[in-house]
Parts: C-alpha cells; structure tokens; sequence
C-alpha cells in the first residue's frame, strides 16, 4: 500500500490521513463461526468470551499492521428496523433468526466494546445497514482527502472502489478498483446495477428471472446503467429483452435494495457523531 498526498495551504505536499472501517457484523460472524465450530463442548458463557476475544485480536491485528489515524467500527442495527423493509417488506426475510448463542455472543461483545470505548470506538444508526453508513464515511471522507481503508469481506462494498481513496482490506491484501473489476466484471460503479440484475439470495433481492453474471455484464458493458438498459431495451437480443420486460419491476426494486447513496439524514448523524469527518 502506498502513501497518498495532498497540498496544504502553502502548497506544501502533506500525508493525507489514513481511517480503517471495520464492518462490524462481517468480523463478529468471521470470530463467531471459528470458536463455535471448534468448541462446541464449551459451556455458553465461556463461548462468549472465547468470541469477544478473537473478535478483539482480529481487530487489534488489523491495526497493528496498518498505519492509520483513525479507526471505526460499524455495525448493522436490527434487521426488523431497517428502513428497507419499507421497500420490500421480504428483504432479508431468508435469513434465518439468529440462535439463542449467537444472541449471547453478540451481547457480550457489544457490552465488551461499550465498556471500552475509550479505544474501540464503534458506531451503528437505527433503520441503516453496515454498508449504508459505510458508504456514507467513504463520502466524506472523500470530500476530506482521507484515505479510507474497508476492512470487510462484504462483496457489496466493492461498490465503494469507486472512490479513489479507498481501499479494500481482506485476506492480508489491499483492493482497488481492478479488485472489483475482476470479480464481477463491471466497474465498481456498476456492481449497484449488476446486483439489480442478477439479484442477491443472501439479502432476498430478487433481480431479473434467468438473468445470470455473463448476461448481467455484458448488458452494462453496452449500455452502463440499469436505466439505460431499459431506455434502449428495443437494441437488446429478443431472449434478454423479453427477460428484462417480465421483470421490469423487480429490476427497478432490486435497484432500490442495493443502492449504496447515503441519505442527507445519514450525512449529518455520521458528521455529527465522527467529527474528523466534519
């Protein structure tokens, strides 16, 4: 990973500062599926601190390898509050409820990191996702040349190399746009777009019937957006064409679902709570 600079006032070239996003839910479920797996002969309790433990050591293993300024961990907030839900009432509703465990292992390390939040500093806000504030901290941070360091496993954030400045971190390895580039074939400003098509069964997106990830690229290699494909829908082979006109409306739904663009509300709760994006 290289340094990136900015001018200040004098014209002077200066390090621009460095801020690692965690995504909160993606560690949990990473620290969580290791200790269950292996320990299932442990009484609940110490499952919960076995949990909170690799939680913390994973993090703290992040920022002992990367240079930053800041750092923030984002969590989602309750799958049945999410704004939406008022969208498409079945979002999500695949998955299935967490276990009583797994209820007990998120408690312990969400009271674990309140009780420490001197140093873990962590943020969620009502009705939103994890990706949706993140999203959001990528914007402004942008806007405050910061470099902005994802550390996620989330295949949706990909979305989010289309800032410069930021970076993807998983697996030991930073990501850019060519990352995005080489796993779904679109650019990271498409991945919305190609998601709308091709639908997402882990968040019940329904996408366009039979239309697959060879279809869904190559239709936004001609055409670039979503929109776009409908507005020449006449210029498209008559299988697709008749595909895309079946599913219009779970094309456009599935738009809805997966844009990433922060609302105003979201822009003034994140500068009003991390106040080096302010």
């Amino acid at each position: 990973m290289t340094d990136s600079y900015k001018k200040d006032n004098d014209g002077k070239l200066t390090k621009n500062k460095r801020l690692i996003v965690f995504d909160g839910h993606s560690y949990f479920h990473r620290a969580y599926n290791v200790i269950i797996k292996n320990n299932s002969d442990l009484i609940d309790k110490e499952k919960n601190k076995l949990v909170t433990n690799l939680y913390l050591d994973m993090i703290d293993r992040v920022l002992d390898k990367i240079d930053h300024d800041e750092f923030i961990i984002i969590f989602d907030t309750n799958r049945r509050t999410l704004l939406k839900k008022l969208i498409y009432a079945d979002y999500k509703a695949n998955r299935p409820p967490p276990s009583d465990i797994q209820k007990q292992c998120e408690n312990n390390l969400m009271d674990t990191l309140f009780n420490q939040n001197e140093y873990y500093s962590y943020y969620s806000k009502e009705g939103y996702e994890a990706d949706q504030i993140i999203a959001g901290i990528c914007l402004l941070a942008e806007q405050k040349n910061i470099v902005t360091i994802i550390a996620t496993k989330d295949k949706d954030l990909c979305e989010l190399l289309k800032y410069a400045d930021v970076m993807i971190y998983d697996n030991h390895e930073f990501h850019g746009r060519e990352y995005a580039r080489k796993k779904f074939n679109v650019e990271p400003e498409q991945i919305g777009d190609y998601l709308s098509l091709v639908g997402d069964v882990s968040d019940n997106i329904p996408g366009v019937n039979k239309v697959g990830h060879k279809t869904a690229s190559t239709l936004l290699n001609q055409f670039s957006t979503l929109e776009n494909i409908y507005n020449n829908i006449n210029e498209i082979k008559p299988k697709w064409k008749t595909l895309l006109e079946n599913d219009k409306d779970k094309a456009l739904l599935s738009k809805q679902l997966t844009d990433l663009t922060p609302s105003e509300e979201l822009l003034i709760a994140i500068k009003s709570n991390l106040l080096y994006l302010n």
